[in-house]
């Protein structure tokens, strides 16, 4: 006679060692975020920083935090006593070679001179992009030195840096459409780039089952407008019927 209970309960038996089996295996490889697009990210926007190739003071800054400024607008004034000394010994330096030196060597003292003149351009610095002019700026009297931030310029478009578990079974190419969604707001947004490496997931950014695992960064540009502060934190998940 079949045992028909003790097959029903063996089973169930081995259907529950294989569902822990699937389970571990579904958590092993990241959860959902594994097989369904669920990445996470932070909002950001390119910017660019306006600093000197000399150490020097800040005599004057002509901006205030906030403010738009325009390529090749005067953002700031240096003094600098080793712009003051070059000038001084490239002048020199074609004096003296007016009196006895060749034109060749007259052409190269006077050559060497105005590029000076053109470089230190009596200490002016300019905005190197449109943007809004960042929260920090040096006060006037402050030494910077050479390559020292003294304007940083946030431009106008922000976007999104998302990360994917480097395990992730879905794939993503630029151009997806995506949904872009913080605790309050929902936007559309495009892949516009992938980065060619995976990097360690930085402190904001985690997985949700693997904190530890190498994510590939990827970007989204806003398609609709963007509700979101810079640094904002955000999920990604894909539009499937865009």
């Amino acid at each position: 006679r079949v045992d028909w209970v003790f097959f029903r309960r063996a089973a169930i038996l081995t259907l529950a060692v294989i569902a822990a089996i699937l389970a571990t295996a579904f958590m092993t490889l990241g959860g959902p975020s594994a097989f369904f697009m669920n990445a996470e990210g932070f909002v950001s926007h390119d910017t660019t920083i306006v600093s000197p190739s000399y150490d020097g003071e800040l005599k004057k800054i002509m901006v205030k935090p906030g403010e738009y400024v325009s390529k090749g607008q005067l953002v700031a004034v240096m003094e600098s006593m080793k712009m003051h000394q070059d000038l001084m010994n490239a002048l020199t330096d074609a004096g003296m070679a007016a009196g006895g030196a060749s034109s060749t060597q007259k052409l190269y003292f006077i050559s060497r001179y105005r590029k000076l003149v053109e470089m230190y351009d009596d200490g002016k610095l300019y905005a190197n992009s449109d943007g809004y002019v960042g929260s920090k700026t040096p006060k006037v009297g402050e030494v910077v030195k050479t390559g020292d931030p003294v304007v940083t310029i946030s431009q106008d478009d922000s976007f999104v840096i998302a990360y994917i578990n480097e395990e992730a079974l879905f794939k993503v190419k630029v151009g997806d459409k995506v949904y872009i969604q913080s605790s309050t707001d929902k936007v559309l947004g495009e892949v516009t780039k992938l980065y060619p490496h995976a990097e360690a997931l930085p402190k904001q950014v985690q997985f949700p089952y693997a904190t530890t695992r190498l994510g590939r960064a990827i970007r989204i540009d806003f398609i609709e407008d963007d509700p979101f502060p810079i640094d904002q934190h955000v999920t990604i998940s894909k539009c499937y019927m865009c």
